[in-house]
């Protein structure tokens, strides 16, 4: 609810006609789209963005013409934290 007052738009496992985007937080003039992946050691940062990137996840919002960004997080099991991170303007 907080996030809703300060202007973000949450979404999260938003469908699309190649799968489901993990997490999409929406402002006025830019667009996120977040992808997760979780592992024991490895830091899967580039998979979960090539996710993005392969499935096309960002045509959804083209209309929008807005700033869209693509970010891949990676989490560690045994870190129990952030691995991970990589985000790029698309």
């Amino acid at each position: 609810m907080i996030l809703k007052l300060l202007g973000f738009d949450i979404l999260s496992e938003e469908p699309t006609s190649t799968g489901r985007i993990d997490a999409v937080i929406r402002f006025t003039e830019k667009i996120y789209i977040v992808e997760f992946k979780f592992s024991e050691k490895e830091d899967l940062k580039e998979e979960a963005f090539q996710q993005v990137i392969e499935k096309e996840y960002a045509l959804k919002y083209v209309i929008e013409q807005k700033d869209i960004y693509g970010i891949g997080i990676s989490f560690s099991k045994e870190k129990r934290n952030i691995n991970g991170f990589k985000y790029e303007k698309l």
